[in-house]
């Protein structure tokens, strides 16, 4: 994954899934887009690891750009998950 952007709460990433579909989908192995990949399968399993953690999680819609945003809403106190700033 390139151009990760961190700031406290909030990573910003490149969708890893671009160039393997494209491979993928001109062998015609399957016909999956990337914004199926992300509507379907990054969005539900984000929200899920998010319940199991107690948080509340906003991913971003899918962009054409393939960036993606995963921002940390809410943390309810005594969960013991601490979100940090980032850097000295």
């Amino acid at each position: 994954v390139d151009r990760t952007e961190r700031a406290p709460g909030r990573v910003t990433y490149r969708s890893p899934y671009r160039s393997v579909l494209a491979q993928t989908v001109r062998m015609g192995i399957h016909d999956l887009s990337e914004r199926e990949i992300h509507e379907s399968w990054t969005i539900p399993r984000m929200q899920a690891y998010a319940r199991v953690l107690g948080l509340e999680l906003d991913v971003t819609p899918w962009r054409e750009d393939g960036m993606v945003t995963v921002s940390v809403l809410f943390v309810p106190p005594g969960t013991g998950v601490v979100v940090l700033p980032l850097g000295p």
